[in-house]
This record gives C-alpha cells, sequence and structure tokens, in this order.
C-alpha cells in the first residue's frame, strides 16, 4: 500500500492546481473593470446584455446629489412615468400596460441617460451616458 501513496498525492496535489487555476480564471472573466464616470454609481442591465426579458426595468443609479432622466430608442420617458428610488438614488422604467412604451419589442435597445448636479439644475446637462442591449 505504501508504494501508491506518493502517486495517488502527486494525482491529488495536480488536481486540485488544476481546480484553483480554473476558478481563479473564471473569477477574473465574470467581472470587469468597472468605468466609473462622475455621477453615475450603476447602468443597468449591463452594456451589451444579450438576454433582456423584456418587461424588465432598465435605468441607472445615480451618486447623491445628481439627477437625470431617462431615453429608450430616442424616446423621451415622461418623469411620472420614471420609478425613483430615493435612498439608492435609483432611476428606472419598466414597460407596461398605460405607459408610453407597454412593452419593448425583441432586438437591440439603447439608453440614453441625461444627468446633471441637482445643485446646477436641469440646463447644465451634458452628453448623455449610453448603452445599448438586446431584449428577448
Amino acid at each position: 500500500m505504501k508504494r501508491w501513496l506518493p502517486p495517488l498525492a502527486t494525482v491529488g496535489a495536480l488536481g486540485l492546481a488544476a481546480f484553483i487555476l480554473y476558478f481563479s480564471l473564471m473569477a477574473k472573466a465574470d467581472d470587469p473593470a468597472p468605468v466609473h464616470i462622475a455621477g453615475i454609481v450603476r447602468v443597468f442591465p449591463p452594456p451589451g446584455t444579450a438576454d433582456f426579458r423584456r418587461q424588465d426595468a432598465f435605468g441607472a443609479e445615480l451618486e447623491f446629489g445628481w439627477e437625470g432622466r431617462l431615453e429608450v430608442d430616442r424616446r423621451v420617458i415622461p418623469d411620472d412615468q420614471l420609478d425613483r428610488i430615493p435612498g439608492i438614488n435609483r432611476l428606472s422604467f419598466t414597460p407596461g400596460p398605460g405607459k408610453d412604451i407597454e412593452r419593448l419589442d425583441g432586438g437591440r435597445h439603447c439608453v440614453d441617460l441625461y444627468y446633471w448636479q441637482t445643485a446646477l439644475g436641469p440646463d447644465s446637462v451634458g452628453p448623455p451616458r449610453s448603452w445599448c442591449f438586446t431584449a428577448s
């Protein structure tokens, strides 16, 4: 039995090394480095998403002291149809009955986020932060 111990230990060590290598490579592939843009914490769905459900919300979380509005496919989302969560400064839109956009068609859609510092007001808005996703 003692002559099986060194080969068994070698196989076990190689298996452990392969396991660690695999998961370390997968962790790096899943988390691209975030790009920080002043005023924006995150946008959702992430740019390039290919399996977005047509009835889900899209939008952004802004840094505190910032406000914004959304357009999708060059259509302005009315302020009274936006969902706002002040605690996390989230601005989003969910298509649905009775809204200007009741549902997104399948295919590519692009969102424009126009945002500004609250203290400066909406007249200080600059170029939008734009991203696209594919609805299925």
